[in-house]
């Protein structure tokens, strides 16, 4: 994650629609010199908040291995914060969080280095060859699996049969699925209309 400014001294970064078992790597651009932080991990559920404070690995194999996700690395040559993303618990469809709260990781970064980048570390971390920079991997297709494609009913991976037939008995059987992108847009609107 790059800045097109300097970095911020202060940076929340919160899972959405992750479902159980997702995990990703982000790495996040500081300074290379002058940083120190304090990283960690809040589950929010209602009004109550659970902080855990992550450990600092030695490289981002640590990152990788902890299949929990509380530890993080920071590479000083090249200026890249990492961290790992993994969503432990299921979620109901109709939830962007799992019903156990939602996960954030809470980045503070202080000393004298801050505010002296750019917030763009891409030249150092690519461009040497250090890191590989991953590009979008669902292009074409849903659900993290290019070879998934949505449905006629905007179902990933569907073969059109849900909504092919409709009905208009409420008694009936039939369960009334709506898509992820159709069901964000409804929020939406719903949002706008209740403001």
């Amino acid at each position: 994650m790059h800045f097109s400014h300097p970095s911020p001294p202060q940076l929340r970064l919160q899972m959405t629609n992750f479902d159980q078992g997702d995990t990703i790597v982000v790495g996040v651009c500081y300074p290379t010199w002058g940083v120190n932080f304090v990283v960690q991990r809040n589950l929010v559920y209602g009004w109550h908040t659970v902080v855990t404070n992550m450990t600092q690995g030695n490289s981002i194999a640590d990152v990788n291995n902890d299949v929990q996700g509380n530890t993080w690395y920071y590479d000083q040559r090249t200026g890249l914060l990492f961290l790992r993303f993994t969503q432990l618990n299921a979620r109901p469809w109709t939830q962007y969080c799992p019903l156990e709260g939602c996960e954030s990781l809470n980045i503070v970064a202080s000393g004298s280095g801050m505010g002296t980048n750019t917030g763009d570390c891409s030249g150092a971390a690519y461009g040497t060859g250090t890191y590989a920079k991953m590009e979008y991997a669902t292009r074409g297709g849903c659900n993290g699996s290019p070879e998934l494609e949505y449905d006629s009913c905007g179902i990933c991976g569907g073969n059109g049969s849900l909504c092919a037939k409709g009905t208009n008995d409420i008694n009936a059987s039939t369960k009334l699925i709506i898509s992820t992108p159709l069901l964000s847009l409804i929020f939406i609107l719903t949002l706008c209309i209740l403001l």
